[in-house]
């Protein structure tokens, strides 16, 4: 078979290499499992867990929330995360300084948490649990929420 065209050689740009936010996943825990797991939170606020991925890592960061008048929508909340997606850890940091005071302080602040428990873990090159313990843990994780998105 002929070769049409050479191949194209792989830039040597290291902004390439670095890795990419992959996904984000947050967890709105069950009002029940706040009175048994979390003392001294009230059992009507909002409270979960963020996670991004990146590089075989993971960044978390829980996070509590005093009540709202209405019901917290979960998708709502968490869209202003959605622009971190595909970037690098430090550009995504960038990111949240620059923008985030639009975001209001505790999805800044949750943000920031987050993304510096991956920067860590990557730095450390801890990479995230093999896929039964990470099944586990994310089954457990399920079964302790009220609300769930991933993007």
């Amino acid at each position: 078979m002929p070769i049409l065209s050479e191949p194209l050689a792989i830039p040597a740009n290291p902004q390439l290499q670095e890795p990419r936010i992959g996904s984000m996943e947050i967890f709105l825990y069950e009002h029940s499992f706040i009175r048994d797991h979390l003392p001294g939170t009230p059992e009507d606020w909002n409270c979960g867990l963020f996670k991004i991925s990146s590089g075989g890592c993971c960044g978390w960061e829980e996070f509590r929330l005093p009540p709202t008048a209405a019901r917290i929508d979960l998708i709502r909340f968490a869209s202003v995360f959605r622009s971190l997606k595909k970037l690098s850890v430090a550009d995504a940091y960038v990111r949240v300084q620059t923008h985030g005071s639009a975001w209001g302080s505790d999805r800044q602040q949750l943000a920031e948490a987050a993304l510096l428990s991956l920067a860590l873990q990557l730095q450390h090159k801890k990479p995230s649990p093999d896929s039964r313990s990470s099944a586990a843990e994310r089954a457990l994780l399920f079964d302790c929420s009220q609300a769930y998105f991933s993007f």
